[in-house]
């Protein structure tokens, strides 16, 4: 197989991984409004009642929902969500791994999957009906966190394949 063929063999599997990934994306969320009552409301709501309020034991205020505890239908999504994309995320990295996908891809998919499973974590343990504006902002904080250890994790995703590369 020549180089050129396999750079075109690698962006047209690229191309359906990245339909495959659009489409079940709006089919998630579709199927997400059509099955968690009341869901479309509840999130118009969400977004209705946000205001500048002020972080607490500083002197910052930044977006927020006036009362975060309303709002556990539009949590119970995300967490839905986030579950649900993790696992799709590890079904697409298979899919990547056995198609022979470039190293840097499969290392951003593991990198996906700390994220997703993580948020599904951090969603369903900070935001509930007993959610303070202590805890949104404590989520919103760890969820920065969070994208910092997918980051660490696609690193050493990548240092791992260069380092099994020189050892071959």
């Amino acid at each position: 197989m020549t180089e050129r063929s396999t750079i075109r063999r690698h962006r047209h599997n690229e191309g359906l991984f990245g339909a495959l990934t659009a489409g079940f994306f709006f089919l998630l969320i579709g199927i997400l409004f059509l099955t968690i009552p009341n869901l479309f409301n509840k999130t118009i709501a969400f977004f209705q009642d946000f205001n500048s309020v002020r972080v607490p034991h500083t002197d910052i205020y930044l977006p927020a929902p006036v009362t975060p505890s309303q709002y556990t239908t539009v949590y119970t999504a995300v967490f839905q969500f986030s579950v649900i994309w993790a696992f799709f995320e590890i079904a697409i990295l298979v899919l990547r791994i056995g198609a022979g996908s470039r190293y840097r891809i499969i290392a951003r998919g593991f990198g996906n999957i700390v994220f997703w499973f993580g948020a599904a974590f951090l969603t369903n343990r900070y935001l509930n009906s007993t959610t303070t504006h202590a805890r949104w902002f404590g989520f919103w904080a760890l969820l920065i966190a969070l994208i910092g250890v997918s980051l660490l994790i696609r690193a050493v995703a990548l240092a791992a394949y260069t380092a099994a590369r020189r050892y071959q």
